[in-house]
């Protein structure tokens, strides 16, 4: 038994898109049926293809793969997909078809693959698949997108308040959608964590172990070793667009995630690379040859977003991905490489329900502004490259960073994130300050879900030569260094380092002794803003609770107390942070109470002036404090 075309389902294809009227009106509906869509009612998949560089006289074949009852062994139906008959030109290039009897993909051996024979190669993978099982070039799984049934509800606009971002990979032993399932009820770190944010969990290239035979009649898959494609994610994007990586598990899989995410009241967003195609898998060129522009960004060449029909196909299977997986905001990565910034706004307001916050380093506020771009905020690059500084040793930095924080409230504040991690090998791993600093920014605070080196890491085909220093610095290329990223449940090692505490806090002491406080009656001749260190709030907390947290005064800055450990110190800023998302940092004051294990804000109420007073439980498990106390008099 094999599939069968559904001769009239075809022809109401064909025929109702050979009625539209306009250009316009058909460029929606060639987008909206480019792909393969199954419906599991009638057990039917539609396939759509436009491919306009084919001439008149060209074929496109269909080639569909069945199991055949062998472990690894496809049987091959070949279907010669009609054209449509169009009064426009991009409805001549458009190929549709349905077929009936078709079982949709669940694994290895289970459900139907299906690719294209184009006039110049005979495999090529379907640019809009659901999903590449057997990597970015083999062929593409026909998906069932119907059979998810989920449990959380769609609640309107989701503003992220505090961010952790992490790579699925990495963010638990599995390395996986799963895993990280697994992990939220295990780690008590999720407990407070407000928006969790994934790197691109698109397909990208790498080795997967897998052996592609593909003859007349039979396609043999053959698994060689269990090693899947290894990347951060950023060298897959616009390639295949609504796909989600082999590496992480089947698309149900991620909605599971989401939905698992969304019970626990923590919104999810998604890091989208849409600036340039990476090395590997990029056969825009078999179908629309324009889709790739001729500039080039520095990582690989740029989508053609001046063309308005690879525009089109952007914009709106961009939206498809997001109905599908129901994240609460996006990232969009290195939106200034797009070369086109009506297109960034574009995004934006097209996804009117969907807050976008853009990786950008340039200082234009029509960026976030309601009547420009519409953002809801960008990466503030200016105040990590001083968080950097800070980490350096630079405390002259402190004032003018201050000031960057508590006026960013449309900026993303963080002190370290994949980049930083990765690309910098003086990241100190058990550095205290700067993610303290960052948890109190006045815009959206994000930290890093990963407590070790984050080198870059992939694993490309061996011809492919890599030109990154920081993947040869690491070492790391073509396999997981296990032993740089530990379970976050073993976190406890990594800020257990007291000693480091104790020698900043004299640093500290030291300086306000040598450099501050001789020069409080004639503040000129200082160095540092006295005024800055005796009256603003913000840096003192930083200062003094980013090892551990610690007991305050603000008249004469006494009696600096070390808390608990600092992963829970942070899980109850978070804590806070997500419950009360109208907090303004400058006007608050941290308590932490060892014996009973509680960290409280004590703020007030800027209209009415009345006291308020948070309190949360730190982790039960906080069995390390310090008992230093230091007085600044």
């Amino acid at each position: 038994m094999f599939p069968a075309i559904d001769q009239e389902k075809t022809a109401q294809i064909l025929g109702r898109m050979a009625a539209i009227s306009t250009e316009r009106d058909l460029l929606t509906e060639i987008i909206k049926l480019s792909g393969c869509y199954y419906d599991r009612l009638s057990a039917s998949a539609s396939f759509g293809v436009w491919a306009p560089r084919l001439k008149p006289e060209q074929k496109l074949i269909l080639n569909i793969a069945c199991p055949a009852g062998t472990a690894g062994e496809y049987i091959l139906h070949k279907y010669e997909l009609p054209r449509l008959a169009s009064a426009f030109e991009i409805g001549r290039g458009f190929f549709a078809v349905v077929l009936q009897g078709l079982a949709p993909f669940s694994g290895w051996n289970k459900g139907a693959l299906y690719f294209y024979t184009f006039p110049e190669r005979d495999l090529v993978p379907d640019i809009y698949a659901f999903y590449q099982p057997f990597g970015v070039d083999g062929p593409s799984a026909v998906i069932d997108q119907q059979s998810y049934l989920w449990r959380s509800v769609q609640s309107g606009r989701q503003i992220p308040v505090s961010i952790t971002k992490l790579h699925i990979g990495t963010a638990s032993p599995a390395g996986d959608f799963q895993g990280l399932q697994d992990e939220l009820a295990a780690n008590k770190y999720f407990a407070a964590v407000d928006a969790l944010e994934f790197l691109p969990i698109g397909a990208f290239p790498g080795r997967n172990g897998w052996r592609l035979e593909c003859g007349a009649e039979r396609l043999r898959l053959t698994k060689t070793s269990a090693q899947k494609p290894l990347n951060w994610g950023y060298d897959g994007g616009p390639a295949f667009i609504l796909s989600v990586s082999e590496a992480y598990g089947l698309p149900d899989r991620l909605k599971a995630l989401v939905d698992a995410l969304k019970l626990r009241g923590i919104k999810v967003g998604l890091d989208i690379q849409l600036n340039h195609f990476g090395p590997e898998g990029v056969y825009q060129n078999y179908y629309f040859p324009e889709y790739i522009a001729r500039t080039q960004t520095e990582w690989g060449p740029r989508p053609n977003f001046q063309n308005i029909y690879a525009r089109r196909f952007m914009l709106d299977k961009l939206r498809e991905f997001c109905l599908l997986y129901r994240p609460d905001y996006l990232r969009l990565d290195m939106s200034s490489r797009y070369g086109d910034d009506q297109f960034v706004a574009e995004i934006c307001h097209m996804l009117a329900d969907l807050p976008v916050i853009l990786e950008d380093e340039r200082p234009e506020k029509w960026l976030t502004a309601p009547d420009g771009a519409g953002a809801l905020a960008r990466w503030s690059f200016p105040a990590v490259h001083d968080l950097q500084k800070l980490r350096a040793g630079e405390l002259a930095v402190l004032p003018v960073l201050l000031t960057k924080l508590t006026s960013a409230a449309d900026s993303v504040i963080f002190a370290g994130s994949h980049d930083e991690q990765g690309n910098n090998e003086a990241c100190p791993v058990t550095d205290r300050l700067t993610p303290a600093l960052a948890v109190m920014a006045n815009g959206l605070e994000m930290s890093w879900y990963c407590f070790s080196w984050f080198h870059f890491f992939c694993n490309y085909r061996e011809d492919i030569q890599l030109v990154m220093v920081t993947a040869e610095k690491s070492g790391v290329i073509g396999h997981y260094p296990a032993e740089l990223w530990p379970k976050m449940t073993a976190l406890q090692a990594y800020f257990q380092d007291f000693q480091t505490a104790r020698e900043f806090y004299n640093f500290i002491h030291q300086l306000w002794r040598a450099e501050v406080a001789p020069y409080r009656d004639d503040p000129a001749k200082c160095r540092y803003n006295v005024q800055v260190w005796l009256n603003n709030n913000e840096m003192l907390v930083a200062l003094c609770l980013a090892f551990n947290q610690m007991i305050y005064e603000l008249a004469n800055i006494r009696n600096m107390v070390a808390a608990p450990d600092y992963v829970d110190y942070l899980i109850g800023l978070k804590k806070l942070r997500k419950a009360n998302p109208w907090l303004h940092r400058a006007a608050c004051c941290y308590n932490i109470d060892n014996e009973q294990k509680t960290l409280t804000l004590l703020s007030q109420d800027e209209q009415t002036g009345k006291a308020i007073k948070l309190s949360c439980v730190l982790g039960d498990d906080c069995s390390h404090c310090l008992s230093d106390c230091l007085c600044f008099d």
